[in-house]
């Protein structure tokens, strides 16, 4: 790792910085195409910066969405690693699940997805973080933003490597889920976002006759929002399950890390009782159990603040 010399290249004042961006779970706000906005690519690299001199890290990740500041943020936290002498992958266009993927697969400290999830896609950015192969949240976040406002950064000679990882996750999935016990046909609603066209890829992999709906980036959002946990973002593709006589249809938020669903007869299915509906599945498969799963410990079923 580049040796930490200490220098302090930003003599903005800190007042100038967006304190309110840094989040319980991340950092979000109002970032524009032209580079304008809360979130600009001078945060992004400051940012940088600051994530290579408080994790003191020698490798990192990083993702991004398909928005039109995506491109100029992602770039510019990477050159803010690079110069605190990180080593980054590259990962290009994927969804957070992927970034969460290479955490655990790739040798890497951590990992950044550069995305603001389902918030709207022509007027929100946001960076999801993790440290190792665990979120960075709360008190790490709050204790990441004071050394981005201190301004006191290690320096060194890091690059940035191009590692494309999505085939590599997709395939990670197919191969944790296994084949289809039967032939299914559903719906799947991308919402113009990231998740679209990889939605595709998986599907078709598996074997799946599948329906699609704005499955096709498009980051002005020309059909509706992508939040699948709002009924009204999911008209469209209840009406599509009808329509060609689907089992069920499936829509996901603008970086892939959460769904929503609809029933055969396209009823908005809300995400408390999705996730009663799997935790439900997964506890009556006793192939999935440990051998002492009488014990109540092992039937507890652990879930984050996105199923809800």
């Amino acid at each position: 790792m580049a040796s930490l010399q200490i220098h302090q290249p930003f003599p903005t004042p800190m007042e100038s910085w967006p304190e309110a961006c840094f989040k319980a779970y991340d950092i979000r706000g109002f970032a524009n195409g032209d580079g304008t906005g809360e979130l600009t690519p001078e945060f992004a690299y400051r940012l940088g910066r600051a994530l290579a001199t408080y994790l003191e890290c020698e490798s990192f990740a990083v993702g991004r969405d398909i928005r039109d500041s995506s491109p100029a943020l992602a770039s510019q936290l990477m050159a803010g690693l690079a110069d605190g002498g990180v080593r980054v992958l590259d990962l290009g266009i994927v969804s957070t699940g992927c970034v969460y993927h290479a955490c655990w697969t790739l040798p890497v400290n951590g990992g950044v997805m550069v995305t603001a999830s389902h918030l709207p896609m022509p007027t929100h950015n946001g960076f999801k973080m993790c440290r190792g192969t665990l979120p960075l949240a709360g008190e790490e976040i709050q204790e990441l933003k004071a050394v981005f406002l201190e301004g006191e950064f290690c320096e060194g000679s890091g690059e940035i490597v191009d590692t494309p990882h999505m085939d590599d996750y997709i395939d990670a999935i197919i191969e944790s889920t296994g084949p289809m016990a039967r032939k299914v046909k559903v719906a799947v609603d991308g919402g113009n976002a990231v998740p679209g066209p990889f939605m595709v890829q998986l599907l078709d992999a598996m074997g799946v006759d599948h329906v699609d709906l704005f499955c096709e980036w498009d980051a002005t959002e020309p059909n509706h929002g992508a939040d699948p946990t709002r009924p009204k973002n999911m008209v469209d593709l209840g009406k599509a399950v009808v329509e060609h006589g689907c089992e069920f249809g499936l829509g996901a938020d603008g970086d892939g890390d959460r769904i929503g669903a609809v029933d055969e007869a396209g009823r908005f299915i809300y995400p408390d009782r999705l996730i009663a509906l799997l935790a439900d599945d997964l506890l009556k498969d006793e192939d999935r159990l440990p051998e002492d799963a009488s014990d109540d410990e092992h039937l507890r079923v652990i879930y984050d603040v996105k199923c809800s």
